[in-house]
């Protein structure tokens, strides 16, 4: 939860997110300067609010583990999980109670495994600030849109790095389409006026032998995605790799 807020608050003011900084998301969250004159307290729990430390603190961090407790049971969270994959979780269970994360200690090296949960993550934050937003309404499609956007960069790159991951989804400008829209329709348009501007992921994308395997193996995933969720659409979503 701190993760998906700090990138968040850093991505809403156009700023770089690094993460594994010195101390970087505690830097986040240090109580903001407060003028004596203007009370402090609008106890509005927006993500990118200054907070002013002591009892505001805690109750901030009070309201979003509780809606971060709540969005971690909707079934679009869950498909996210037991697909593409969202890191750094505690064990829990997905579905049928199956638990689909490992401990600390017997996850395997950076790079002894493959990079999908970086993807997972990103998506993952997103779909967060929408439930913050608008709750439930067109979470499935809102899953879905936001996985095509971020899972772009997986198809255009040789290789991933988490940086750069990071720096494309805060140049995404999703955040601030989410922020200006009124409603979760005018927000899915929004990406999905988007999604038909962005290049397929065709064949061409998949020619390198060394990297084609994880493309690959990743594209299935995220497909596996799409079918897992569509059960819940109310929208009519077509299929968005225009092959």
């Amino acid at each position: 939860m701190g993760f998906y807020l700090y990138c968040l608050r850093r991505w809403a003011e156009m700023d770089e997110c690094d993460p594994k900084g010195d101390k970087a998301i505690k830097n986040e969250f240090e109580a903001a300067p407060i003028i004596d004159e203007v009370p402090p307290f609008g106890e509005a729990f927006y993500f990118k609010e200054s907070i002013q430390g002591g009892s505001h603190f805690f109750a901030y961090v009070d309201h979003f583990v509780s809606r971060y407790a709540t969005f971690q049971q909707t079934y679009a969270y869950q498909v996210l999980w037991s697909t593409i994959s969202c890191s750094g979780m505690i064990k829990r269970p997905v579905f049928d109670n199956r638990v689909t994360s490992i401990s600390d200690e017997n996850r395997p090296k950076e790079n002894k495994k493959r990079t999908h949960w970086w993807f997972g993550d990103v998506i993952a934050t997103f779909l967060f600030a929408y439930y913050l937003k608008f709750g439930e309404d067109y979470l499935a499609e809102a899953l879905t849109c936001i996985t095509r956007v971020v899972s772009q960069y997986r198809y255009e790159r040789s290789k991933a790095y988490k940086e750069s991951l990071l720096r494309s989804a805060g140049e995404s400008r999703i955040i601030m389409l989410l922020e200006r829209a009124t409603s979760p329709t005018f927000f899915l348009a929004d990406l999905r006026n988007r999604i038909q501007l962005m290049p397929a992921t065709a064949s061409n994308f998949f020619s390198e032998k060394q990297n084609a395997t994880i493309r690959d193996d990743y594209k299935n995933l995220e497909i596996k995605l799409y079918d897992l969720i569509s059960e819940k659409y109310v929208l009519p979503i077509e299929y968005l790799h225009n092959n």
